[in-house]
């Protein structure tokens, strides 16, 4: 997430990873019409992602971009291939003076993106224990993305729509909490799960069904203690923390410890957990690099030499 950024392809099984150009048919889908052309290379600053699958080997990607513009770039992806190819589709922008931070996407084209903070509100607001960010919706027929009023935590980041798209969950990063919502005219919270000692950034569902969120551990010994504001400031990464992943249950409101690390040197800045391939992926808002630690974790008994190498405390 820097200048430039861009989009990139990550080969599970040899872990490696190149750069993902998109092509542009030339002319952009009439749903999205806010841009005529693909974000400028050199300045995509691509930030939250989300896919909805299709049929026959196809899918749709939804991609919150800084950098030339604020908005909620649309990709096609086409899986036929020895590797998924990518068209540029059109774009969506934010609204004025807003920055979207994580986007979700339902199967009837509604597009959900999260702010972490608005009007005037700060990080360190969110730290100070205040409501800063906000939900924002769009659907077919919208002129813009529109506020959604209740919607309000401290620092909304990671969101995910439910399988029937009625329920969304949105991360309260600075409050350490899962929240669940009930869409509807008028959007209802549901509950509030404390997801211990992380900073819950990204939403993943598993495939265990159950809804993976990753982050930096809060109350850091090697940094003195819990994320705190000076001076109207917070800084993150002033000290590398380490970081922990979190499986929830929604159905039962539990929230399962799935692996913590202490700081790790090249790697901090942790933000989303993804099981594929049979590891736990990790991403990172700061570094220039992914983590990735074999998962499920193989039972001592049954490991191979190379499995236990894999599976033990370090990534």
């Amino acid at each position: 997430m820097a200048k430039d950024g861009g989009l990139h392809l990550i080969d599970v099984r040899n872990k490696r990873w190149r750069r993902w150009t998109a092509a542009f048919s030339g002319t952009p889908d009439p749903r999205f019409p806010d841009c005529r052309q693909p974000p400028a290379t050199g300045q995509f600053i691509a930030h939250g992602l989300a896919l909805v699958p299709g049929r026959a080997g196809r899918a749709r990607l939804y991609v919150t971009g800084h950098g030339e513009r604020e908005a909620v770039e649309i990709f096609d992806i086409e899986a036929k291939g020895t590797e998924p190819a990518l068209t540029w589709r059109g774009c969506l922008r934010a609204s004025k003076d807003v920055e979207f931070n994580s986007v979700a996407a339902a199967r009837d084209g509604t597009i959900l993106a999260t702010a972490l903070h608005l009007h005037g509100k700060s990080l360190a607001d969110a730290f100070d224990g205040k409501a800063t960010g906000a939900v924002f919706e769009w659907r077919p027929g919208y002129p813009a993305f529109r506020e959604i009023a209740g919607t309000s935590l401290a620092a909304n980041n990671g969101i995910a729509f439910s399988e029937d798209g009625k329920t969304v969950y949105v991360a309260a990063s600075a409050a350490r909490q899962v929240v669940a919502f009930r869409r509807g005219k008028n959007w209802r919270k549901l509950w509030a799960i404390d997801v211990g000692n992380l900073l819950p950034d990204n939403l993943r569902w598993g495939p265990d069904g159950k809804l993976y969120t990753a982050g930096m551990v809060d109350d850091e010994p090697g940094c003195g203690g819990p994320v705190r504001t000076k001076n109207g400031a917070v800084d993150l990464m002033g000290c590398v923390r380490g970081f922990a992943v979190a499986a929830i249950s929604p159905r039962t409101r539990t929230v399962q410890a799935v692996l913590a690390s202490p700081p790790l040197a090249g790697y901090a800045g942790a933000a989303t957990a993804v099981p594929a391939g049979g590891y736990i992926w990790m991403s990172s808002f700061f570094a220039d690099r992914l983590a990735y630690r074999r998962w499920p974790i193989v039972p001592a008994g049954s490991r191979s030499p190379r499995q236990a190498q894999e599976s033990g405390n370090n990534f």
